[in-house]
């Protein structure tokens, strides 16, 4: 399945974003898209399923895991706690990530590292990402490849 075209345009957002400079979890759940409200469910969801799609494809690594031991223990933290409500606000804004070296060289190969990047959606940049999250085992779909499982008063 492709990628919506207003998602598209906001995950090549924040891998561009990745790419020039490090950020926290928080990045995947900010910027506007069309028909997903702000801090609702489904966009907790995207920044999931994105941030989960990412790692898997080596496009993004995590440098600083917040409240969190390992990898593991950070893919179950961030499907349990809102990035929306006080539990999760640290792990959300004190996990640290960064773009790969494999992201960083996309990013060069496609003109996203061009300090004239201009917004426009790089339709080869992200027919590229949707190879690598489908040869990475974690294809685009419309269900959660990480279904969320709130913590009690989180939802």
């Amino acid at each position: 399945m492709q990628i919506s075209q207003n998602i598209r345009g906001w995950i090549q957002d924040n891998l561009r974003f990745m790419s020039v400079d490090d950020g926290s979890c928080a990045l995947f759940i900010g910027g506007r898209i069309e028909g997903v409200d702000r801090c609702s469910a489904a966009l907790w969801q995207l920044g999931v399923d994105n941030i989960y799609s990412c790692l898997r494809s080596g496009l993004i690594l995590v440098h600083n895991y917040a409240g969190c031991t390992d990898e593991a223990s950070f893919l179950k933290a961030i499907r349990t706690f809102s990035p929306f409500r006080s539990e999760g606000g640290l792990l959300w804004n004190g996990t640290l990530l960064y773009g790969s070296d494999l992201l960083l060289s996309l990013s060069e190969r496609y003109g996203l590292s061009d300090p004239r990047y201009a917004k426009e959606l790089n339709a080869d940049f992200m027919n590229e990402i949707e190879r690598r999250f489908e040869a990475a085992g974690v294809p685009w779909s419309d269900a959660p490849l990480l279904a969320l499982t709130p913590a009690p008063g989180e939802a």
